[in-house]
């Protein structure tokens, strides 16, 4: 359930943002989410990148760790994962929005 008030809150976000109603950003979220599951259903994951403009980028790769069946310990293999790598324009202005809110 909290997942869901998240994804609201940012649609709300969005909807304010771009100065659309919420039902149209819900659907250009959706859009983003459902192009990158296209994406990865089209790839076989190796070295799949998926560029955000001004935003940063998606990757898909082999997770570091394994993976296990919790209850008895079976190894399940290698699995992929998601790894988001921010442009430096967006780590530079998170930083300065954070030292607004500190007061520095």
């Amino acid at each position: 359930m909290a997942a869901l008030s998240i994804k609201r809150q940012l649609a709300a976000r969005v909807a304010e943002a771009a100065g659309v109603g919420r039902e149209k950003a819900d659907l250009i979220l959706r859009g983003f989410y459902e192009e990158l599951l296209r994406a990865t259903n089209e790839s076989d994951g190796a070295g799949l990148q998926l560029p955000i403009a001004k935003v940063g980028r998606v990757q898909m790769r082999p997770s570091r760790r394994g993976s296990r069946f919790p209850k008895t310990g079976q190894d399940l293999g290698p699995h992929w994962a998601f790894w988001f790598k921010p442009y430096q324009a967006l780590v530079k202005r998170t930083a300065e929005v954070c030292a607004a809110r500190r007061g520095s």
